[in-house]
């Protein structure tokens, strides 16, 4: 999880009174609370394992309550990849843990998510940072396509894996709702599979995605938003910038609906498709990005140099920015 910074596993995967490297950390029961959901447990320190990339003395919250996290029985617990300034457990973060104790000169980590229609899973990739973007050539990419990207920090320090861009809903048709392009920070947050987008601006992003009459035949059902899976939804763009290039990622119909079940109205049958995007909570200035975004790039994530490098997969554009040069509104600050 790319959105959060701690480590823990549930009681059904990780038992402390069968470890005999298992040591107690002292303090309190520590309470993990995410956008959805929480886990409470005691913090422990053990020897952790991916494959043959092993921490000796990892602190983690071992979970003795998980509460409200969709589909937790298909998963052993959750590895937080943000900075350490957003952990809430005692202990250093696992990557703080493998850049002291790791074999690594400059660490650093590559995430690719698969999509329905690749044939490859997803997969995860720690090791030095020249190694990790050279793996990119393996997955079809050269080095000079990566976009560098510097992390935005908050309150003088990085927290999220927060980049600057800007943001195109639709096209730039004029509108009651004021400018279709917008400056935005965005958070990189692979435990997070939707949009969120700040609350104060997701009317007219929603507008802008399904003008006219397009928004009526929507509606809430079961705490997330429902269209009609044929609905003529508008893309929306997401570009970046950097050394002189764009980096442009467009999100269609086909990433940002996904199917949850037919519906029959008066005889007639119509498939149903949740909107993968949602209004972030009122405290959030920031847009998340989560799978859906991350699907359709390779992110390698520097840590120490606190930036990511994107690569475009299928369907994002990478050109010299000087080919066409932003209107001011699209600069962000």
């Amino acid at each position: 999880d790319t959105g959060s910074s701690d480590l823990w596993l549930t009681r059904r995967s990780y038992a402390a009174a069968v470890s005999m490297t298992s040591k107690q950390v002292p303090g309190p029961e520590t309470l993990l609370q995410y956008g959805k959901g929480q886990v409470e447990g005691s913090e422990v320190q053990d020897k952790i394992c991916f494959g043959t990339l092993c921490v000796k003395d990892q602190a983690f919250v071992s979970a003795s309550d998980v509460s409200g996290i969709a589909n937790i029985g298909t998963f052993d617990g959750l590895l937080g990849l943000a900075y350490p300034a957003l952990a809430k457990a005692r202990g250093l973060t696992f990557l703080q843990e493998l850049s002291a104790s790791g074999p690594f000169r400059r660490l650093a980590f590559g995430l690719w998510l698969r999509r329905s229609a690749e044939g490859e899973g997803s997969f995860l990739t720690f090791g030095d940072l020249d190694d990790v973007l050279t793996d990119a050539s393996r997955l079809g990419f050269s080095q000079h396509q990566g976009l560098a990207l510097p992390v935005s920090s908050i309150a003088a320090q990085p927290k999220f894996w927060m980049v600057r861009g800007s943001v195109l809903v639709g096209d730039s048709a004029s509108s009651s709702f004021g400018p279709t392009r917008l400056s935005v920070r965005a958070a990189l947050d692979s435990g997070t599979s939707l949009l969120a987008v700040p609350s104060l601006l997701h009317p007219m992003v929603m507008q802008r995605l399904l003008p006219g009459n397009l928004m009526s035949t929507c509606g809430p059902a079961f705490g997330q938003m429902v269209c009609p899976c044929d609905i003529n939804m508008r893309p929306l763009k997401l570009t970046f910038s950097g050394d002189g290039r764009d980096l442009t990622v467009e999100l269609t119909s086909e990433d940002l609906l996904e199917f949850v079940g037919d519906t029959f109205s008066m005889g007639e049958r119509r498939t149903m498709c949740r909107l993968n995007l949602q209004p972030g909570p009122p405290s959030m200035s920031f847009w998340i990005l989560g799978d859906v975004f991350l699907r359709r790039v390779y992110a390698v994530h520097d840590i120490e140099g606190q930036r990511v490098v994107l690569f475009p997969r299928g369907g994002v554009v990478s050109k010299d920015s000087a080919a066409e040069q932003p209107t001011q509104e699209a600069i962000w600050s």
